[in-house]
Protein backbone atom coordinates (compact mmCIF):
# COMPACT_ATOMS: atom_id res chain seq x y z
CA UNK A 1 0.00 0.00 0.00
CA UNK A 2 1.91 3.21 -1.35
CA UNK A 3 1.98 6.44 1.08
CA UNK A 4 -1.62 8.64 -0.41
CA UNK A 5 -0.61 11.24 -2.81
CA UNK A 6 -2.72 14.59 -1.25
CA UNK A 7 -0.02 17.30 -1.46
CA UNK A 8 -0.65 20.04 -3.40
CA UNK A 9 0.98 20.63 -6.73
CA UNK A 10 2.51 23.75 -5.04
CA UNK A 11 4.15 22.17 -2.87
CA UNK A 12 7.94 21.85 -3.12
CA UNK A 13 9.58 18.27 -3.90
CA UNK A 14 9.54 15.61 -0.73
CA UNK A 15 11.98 13.68 -1.03
CA UNK A 16 9.72 10.69 1.41
CA UNK A 17 7.36 10.84 -1.31
CA UNK A 18 9.38 8.66 -3.49
CA UNK A 19 11.48 6.85 -0.77
CA UNK A 20 8.18 4.91 0.39
CA UNK A 21 10.16 2.01 1.70
CA UNK A 22 11.07 0.65 5.48
CA UNK A 23 14.73 1.11 4.89
CA UNK A 24 13.67 4.47 3.74
CA UNK A 25 11.68 5.29 7.10
CA UNK A 26 14.46 3.37 8.93
CA UNK A 27 17.13 5.80 7.83
CA UNK A 28 14.69 8.93 8.60
CA UNK A 29 14.87 7.86 12.47
CA UNK A 30 17.79 6.61 12.46
CA UNK A 31 19.43 10.37 11.25
CA UNK A 32 16.96 11.67 13.89
CA UNK A 33 17.64 9.87 16.99
CA UNK A 34 21.43 10.15 15.99
CA UNK A 35 21.30 14.32 16.99
CA UNK A 36 20.57 13.02 20.55
CA UNK A 37 24.44 12.53 20.54
CA UNK A 38 26.00 15.47 23.10
CA UNK A 39 28.51 16.22 20.34
CA UNK A 40 25.80 16.89 18.13
CA UNK A 41 24.82 19.87 20.23
CA UNK A 42 26.51 22.38 19.18
CA UNK A 43 26.30 21.94 15.45
CA UNK A 44 22.52 22.44 15.59
CA UNK A 45 20.93 22.49 19.31
CA UNK A 46 17.48 22.33 17.95
CA UNK A 47 18.05 18.90 16.34
CA UNK A 48 20.05 17.85 19.04
CA UNK A 49 17.09 18.34 21.53
CA UNK A 50 14.71 17.14 18.96
CA UNK A 51 16.46 14.32 18.99
CA UNK A 52 16.95 13.77 22.60
CA UNK A 53 13.59 14.11 23.08
CA UNK A 54 12.80 11.03 20.42
CA UNK A 55 15.00 9.02 22.40
CA UNK A 56 13.08 9.96 25.75
CA UNK A 57 9.84 9.61 24.15
CA UNK A 58 10.65 5.77 23.32
CA UNK A 59 12.53 5.07 26.84
CA UNK A 60 9.55 6.79 28.44
CA UNK A 61 7.48 3.58 27.38
CA UNK A 62 9.91 1.37 29.52
CA UNK A 63 9.41 4.20 32.60
CA UNK A 64 13.56 5.23 31.33
CA UNK A 65 15.10 8.32 30.16
CA UNK A 66 18.27 9.68 28.90
CA UNK A 67 18.95 12.08 32.42
CA UNK A 68 22.15 12.20 32.35
CA UNK A 69 23.53 9.98 29.43
CA UNK A 70 25.20 11.74 26.63
CA UNK A 71 26.08 9.27 23.96
CA UNK A 72 23.63 7.65 21.53
CA UNK A 73 25.25 5.77 18.97
CA UNK A 74 22.97 4.13 15.98
CA UNK A 75 22.88 1.09 14.47
CA UNK A 76 20.91 -0.24 11.49
CA UNK A 77 20.07 -3.30 10.60
CA UNK A 78 22.12 -4.36 13.48
CA UNK A 79 21.89 -8.36 13.46
CA UNK A 80 18.52 -8.30 11.52
CA UNK A 81 17.26 -5.78 13.80
CA UNK A 82 15.74 -2.88 12.36
CA UNK A 83 17.15 0.11 14.36
CA UNK A 84 19.28 -0.40 17.66
CA UNK A 85 20.72 2.70 19.76
CA UNK A 86 22.95 2.07 22.58
CA UNK A 87 21.96 4.84 25.23
CA UNK A 88 24.94 6.01 27.61
CA UNK A 89 26.94 2.52 28.72
CA UNK A 90 24.26 0.92 30.13
CA UNK A 91 20.37 1.13 28.10
CA UNK A 92 19.96 -0.21 24.47
CA UNK A 93 16.75 0.92 22.45
CA UNK A 94 15.83 -1.83 20.53
CA UNK A 95 13.32 -0.99 17.44
CA UNK A 96 11.18 -3.08 15.08
CA UNK A 97 10.25 -0.29 12.40
CA UNK A 98 6.80 -1.07 10.35
CA UNK A 99 4.95 0.86 7.60
CA UNK A 100 2.25 -1.46 6.46
CA UNK A 101 3.91 -5.11 6.94
CA UNK A 102 3.00 -7.16 10.13
CA UNK A 103 5.16 -9.13 12.29
CA UNK A 104 6.14 -12.57 11.56
CA UNK A 105 6.63 -15.67 13.64
CA UNK A 106 9.02 -15.44 16.99
CA UNK A 107 10.95 -13.32 15.29
CA UNK A 108 10.18 -10.37 17.45
CA UNK A 109 10.99 -12.40 20.65
CA UNK A 110 14.03 -13.72 18.91
CA UNK A 111 15.69 -10.51 17.81
CA UNK A 112 14.94 -9.12 22.00
CA UNK A 113 17.08 -12.29 22.90
CA UNK A 114 19.92 -11.82 20.55
CA UNK A 115 20.66 -8.14 21.67
CA UNK A 116 20.51 -9.02 24.95
CA UNK A 117 23.17 -11.66 24.19
CA UNK A 118 25.11 -9.26 22.36
CA UNK A 119 24.97 -6.44 25.17
CA UNK A 120 24.85 -8.55 28.49
CA UNK A 121 24.42 -6.56 31.58
CA UNK A 122 22.08 -3.73 29.74
CA UNK A 123 19.02 -2.82 29.95
CA UNK A 124 17.33 -3.58 26.96
CA UNK A 125 14.18 -1.46 25.87
CA UNK A 126 12.19 -2.72 22.98
CA UNK A 127 9.86 -0.74 21.10
CA UNK A 128 7.32 -1.70 18.49
CA UNK A 129 7.73 1.59 15.95
CA UNK A 130 4.47 1.18 13.37
CA UNK A 131 3.32 4.33 11.42
CA UNK A 132 1.29 2.32 9.52
CA UNK A 133 -1.96 0.11 11.11
CA UNK A 134 -2.73 -2.69 11.51
CA UNK A 135 -5.79 -4.67 13.22
CA UNK A 136 -4.29 -6.43 16.11
CA UNK A 137 -1.31 -5.94 18.29
CA UNK A 138 -1.54 -9.00 20.47
CA UNK A 139 1.94 -10.74 19.61
CA UNK A 140 3.96 -7.56 20.30
CA UNK A 141 2.45 -6.80 23.46
CA UNK A 142 2.98 -10.95 24.47
CA UNK A 143 6.45 -10.54 24.19
CA UNK A 144 7.03 -7.20 25.91
CA UNK A 145 7.60 -4.78 22.70
CA UNK A 146 5.70 -1.29 23.55
CA UNK A 147 3.85 -0.01 21.00
CA UNK A 148 4.24 3.91 19.30
CA UNK A 149 1.42 4.17 16.63
CA UNK A 150 1.17 7.12 13.94
CA UNK A 151 -0.60 9.13 16.03
CA UNK A 152 1.56 9.01 19.40
CA UNK A 153 4.65 9.54 16.80
CA UNK A 154 2.75 13.42 15.32
CA UNK A 155 2.27 14.24 18.75
CA UNK A 156 5.80 14.29 19.15
CA UNK A 157 7.10 15.45 15.73
CA UNK A 158 4.39 18.17 15.19
CA UNK A 159 5.55 20.20 17.94
CA UNK A 160 9.18 19.93 16.35
CA UNK A 161 8.12 21.74 13.20
CA UNK A 162 8.00 24.79 16.18
CA UNK A 163 11.71 24.02 17.19
CA UNK A 164 13.00 23.10 13.77
CA UNK A 165 12.70 23.82 9.87
CA UNK A 166 14.94 21.18 8.76
CA UNK A 167 13.48 20.21 5.28
CA UNK A 168 14.30 16.20 6.02
CA UNK A 169 11.96 16.53 9.54
CA UNK A 170 9.34 18.59 7.58
CA UNK A 171 9.60 16.47 4.76
CA UNK A 172 8.77 12.92 6.90
CA UNK A 173 6.23 14.73 8.89
CA UNK A 174 4.21 15.81 5.95
CA UNK A 175 4.02 12.38 4.57
CA UNK A 176 2.69 10.59 7.77
CA UNK A 177 0.19 13.78 8.00
CA UNK A 178 -0.68 12.55 4.64
CA UNK A 179 -1.22 8.95 5.74
CA UNK A 180 -3.22 10.19 8.76
CA UNK A 181 -5.87 12.73 6.77
CA UNK A 182 -6.30 9.55 4.43
CA UNK A 183 -7.45 7.27 6.85
CA UNK A 184 -9.21 9.52 9.14
CA UNK A 185 -10.91 10.87 5.77
CA UNK A 186 -13.63 8.29 6.48
CA UNK A 187 -15.02 10.97 8.58
CA UNK A 188 -15.14 14.29 6.36
CA UNK A 189 -15.66 12.67 2.91
CA UNK A 190 -18.60 11.27 1.89
CA UNK A 191 -18.51 7.30 1.53
CA UNK A 192 -19.37 7.45 -2.48
CA UNK A 193 -16.34 9.36 -2.35
CA UNK A 194 -13.74 7.12 -0.38
CA UNK A 195 -10.83 6.80 -2.55
CA UNK A 196 -8.80 3.30 -2.05
CA UNK A 197 -8.58 1.57 0.98
CA UNK A 198 -7.51 4.14 3.63
CA UNK A 199 -10.99 5.16 4.75
CA UNK A 200 -12.09 1.84 5.24
CA UNK A 201 -9.13 1.35 7.54
CA UNK A 202 -10.32 4.05 9.10
CA UNK A 203 -13.49 2.67 9.65
CA UNK A 204 -12.43 -0.92 10.34
CA UNK A 205 -10.38 0.80 13.31
CA UNK A 206 -13.04 2.58 14.87
CA UNK A 207 -15.50 -0.24 14.53
CA UNK A 208 -13.26 -2.05 16.50
CA UNK A 209 -14.36 0.17 19.65
CA UNK A 210 -18.34 -1.11 18.52
CA UNK A 211 -16.98 -4.65 18.22
CA UNK A 212 -14.05 -6.33 19.94
CA UNK A 213 -13.76 -9.55 18.16
CA UNK A 214 -13.37 -7.24 14.79
CA UNK A 215 -10.18 -8.11 12.68
CA UNK A 216 -9.53 -6.75 9.46
CA UNK A 217 -6.89 -7.23 6.76
CA UNK A 218 -6.24 -7.67 2.98
CA UNK A 219 -8.62 -10.42 1.27
CA UNK A 220 -6.91 -12.02 -1.78
CA UNK A 221 -9.03 -12.83 -4.68
CA UNK A 222 -8.82 -13.26 -8.62
CA UNK A 223 -10.46 -10.23 -8.68
CA UNK A 224 -8.26 -7.91 -7.31
CA UNK A 225 -8.45 -8.41 -3.30
CA UNK A 226 -10.06 -5.90 -0.96
CA UNK A 227 -9.67 -4.88 2.39
CA UNK A 228 -12.09 -6.86 4.63
CA UNK A 229 -13.08 -6.89 8.23
CA UNK A 230 -14.84 -9.76 10.06
CA UNK A 231 -16.43 -10.61 13.27
CA UNK A 232 -19.30 -12.19 15.14
CA UNK A 233 -18.42 -15.65 14.41
CA UNK A 234 -20.89 -18.55 15.42
CA UNK A 235 -21.57 -21.70 14.99
CA UNK A 236 -24.76 -23.32 13.46
CA UNK A 237 -25.48 -27.03 13.12
CA UNK A 238 -27.26 -27.54 10.38
CA UNK A 239 -30.82 -29.41 10.71
CA UNK A 240 -30.62 -31.41 7.88
CA UNK A 241 -27.71 -33.22 8.79
CA UNK A 242 -26.57 -32.76 12.16
CA UNK A 243 -23.13 -30.70 10.66
CA UNK A 244 -21.14 -27.63 12.56
CA UNK A 245 -20.69 -24.98 10.16
CA UNK A 246 -18.91 -21.65 11.25
CA UNK A 247 -20.38 -18.35 10.07
CA UNK A 248 -19.35 -14.86 10.27
CA UNK A 249 -20.03 -11.27 8.77
CA UNK A 250 -17.74 -9.39 6.46
CA UNK A 251 -17.48 -6.18 5.40
CA UNK A 252 -15.96 -6.60 1.81
CA UNK A 253 -14.50 -2.76 1.20
CA UNK A 254 -18.17 -2.03 0.62
CA UNK A 255 -21.21 -4.73 0.81
CA UNK A 256 -21.65 -6.06 3.97
CA UNK A 257 -21.57 -10.51 3.83
CA UNK A 258 -23.13 -13.13 5.64
CA UNK A 259 -20.61 -15.55 5.15
CA UNK A 260 -20.28 -19.38 5.83
CA UNK A 261 -17.33 -21.37 6.22
CA UNK A 262 -17.78 -25.26 4.83
CA UNK A 263 -15.09 -27.69 5.79
CA UNK A 264 -13.83 -29.63 2.10
CA UNK A 265 -16.16 -32.30 1.14
CA UNK A 266 -18.28 -33.68 -1.40
CA UNK A 267 -21.30 -31.16 -0.22
CA UNK A 268 -20.72 -27.86 -0.12
CA UNK A 269 -23.93 -26.29 -1.77
CA UNK A 270 -25.95 -27.90 0.46
CA UNK A 271 -25.18 -26.48 3.76
CA UNK A 272 -24.58 -22.83 1.91
CA UNK A 273 -28.26 -23.47 0.82
CA UNK A 274 -29.74 -24.52 4.28
CA UNK A 275 -28.22 -21.59 5.54
CA UNK A 276 -29.24 -19.02 3.29
CA UNK A 277 -32.50 -20.62 3.46
CA UNK A 278 -32.72 -20.37 7.33
CA UNK A 279 -31.17 -16.67 7.21
CA UNK A 280 -33.81 -15.45 4.61
CA UNK A 281 -36.40 -16.66 7.23
CA UNK A 282 -34.89 -14.88 10.16
CA UNK A 283 -34.95 -11.18 8.05
CA UNK A 284 -38.60 -11.92 6.60
CA UNK A 285 -39.52 -12.80 10.49
CA UNK A 286 -38.51 -9.46 11.51
CA UNK A 287 -39.11 -7.29 8.43
CA UNK A 288 -35.57 -6.87 7.60
CA UNK A 289 -34.23 -7.66 3.90
CA UNK A 290 -31.30 -8.90 3.01
CA UNK A 291 -30.26 -9.37 -0.59
CA UNK A 292 -28.94 -12.53 -2.43
CA UNK A 293 -25.17 -12.40 -3.91
CA UNK A 294 -24.59 -11.17 -7.36
CA UNK A 295 -22.57 -14.50 -7.78
CA UNK A 296 -23.39 -17.85 -5.87
CA UNK A 297 -19.92 -19.36 -5.62
CA UNK A 298 -18.73 -22.85 -4.17
CA UNK A 299 -16.01 -22.95 -2.01
CA UNK A 300 -14.26 -22.85 1.36
CA UNK A 301 -15.79 -19.16 2.70
CA UNK A 302 -18.71 -18.85 0.78
CA UNK A 303 -21.64 -15.74 0.77
CA UNK A 304 -25.10 -16.50 1.57
CA UNK A 305 -26.55 -13.09 1.36
CA UNK A 306 -25.57 -9.43 1.88
CA UNK A 307 -26.39 -6.07 2.08
CA UNK A 308 -25.04 -3.58 -0.30
CA UNK A 309 -23.17 -0.28 0.97
CA UNK A 310 -26.10 1.40 0.83
CA UNK A 311 -27.96 -0.65 3.25
CA UNK A 312 -26.32 -0.32 6.09
CA UNK A 313 -23.95 2.70 5.46
CA UNK A 314 -26.06 5.71 6.85
CA UNK A 315 -25.56 9.48 5.81
CA UNK A 316 -26.09 12.26 7.89
CA UNK A 317 -27.92 15.29 6.77
CA UNK A 318 -24.12 16.70 5.58
CA UNK A 319 -24.16 13.59 3.51
CA UNK A 320 -21.31 12.41 6.20
CA UNK A 321 -21.20 9.14 7.61
CA UNK A 322 -23.48 8.68 10.54
CA UNK A 323 -21.63 6.38 12.47
CA UNK A 324 -23.83 5.63 15.68
CA UNK A 325 -27.10 4.95 12.93
CA UNK A 326 -24.15 2.75 11.16
CA UNK A 327 -22.96 0.57 13.98
CA UNK A 328 -26.82 -0.25 14.61
CA UNK A 329 -27.52 -1.22 11.03
CA UNK A 330 -24.78 -3.69 12.00
CA UNK A 331 -25.62 -4.47 15.05
CA UNK A 332 -29.33 -5.33 13.53
CA UNK A 333 -27.38 -7.78 10.83
CA UNK A 334 -25.50 -9.10 13.89
CA UNK A 335 -29.12 -10.31 15.32
CA UNK A 336 -30.11 -11.80 12.46
CA UNK A 337 -27.28 -14.31 12.26
CA UNK A 338 -28.31 -14.96 15.90
CA UNK A 339 -31.80 -15.46 15.11
CA UNK A 340 -30.78 -17.63 12.79
CA UNK A 341 -28.84 -19.85 14.81
CA UNK A 342 -31.46 -19.99 17.35
CA UNK A 343 -33.94 -21.09 14.44
CA UNK A 344 -31.79 -24.22 13.47
CA UNK A 345 -31.14 -24.96 17.05
CA UNK A 346 -35.04 -25.26 17.77
CA UNK A 347 -35.62 -27.04 14.83
CA UNK A 348 -32.82 -29.66 15.44
CA UNK A 349 -34.43 -30.19 19.27
CA UNK A 350 -37.64 -30.66 17.64
CA UNK A 351 -38.75 -34.11 18.04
Amino acid sequence: MQTPATLPASAPPNLFKYATKELSQDAFFCWLLAWAYDAYAATDAALHGIGRGFVNMLLGEHDLAMEGRTRAIVHRQYNYVDILVEVGDDLVLLIEDKIHAGIHGDQLTRYRDRVAKAFPGRRIAPVFLKTGDQARYDKVDEVGFKRIGRDRLLSFLRPACAASDHPILYGFIAVIEEMEAAVQSFRSVPPAAWEGAWPWIGMYTRLQVEFDDLDWDYVANPSGGFLGAWWHGRSWKNPGTGRMHSLYLQVEQGPVCFKISVEEGPDKVGPRDAWRSTLIDAAKRSGRTIRPPRRIASGTWMTVAGLEREDWIKLGIDGLLDLDATVTCLRIAMGLVVDGVQAAQDAYAEP
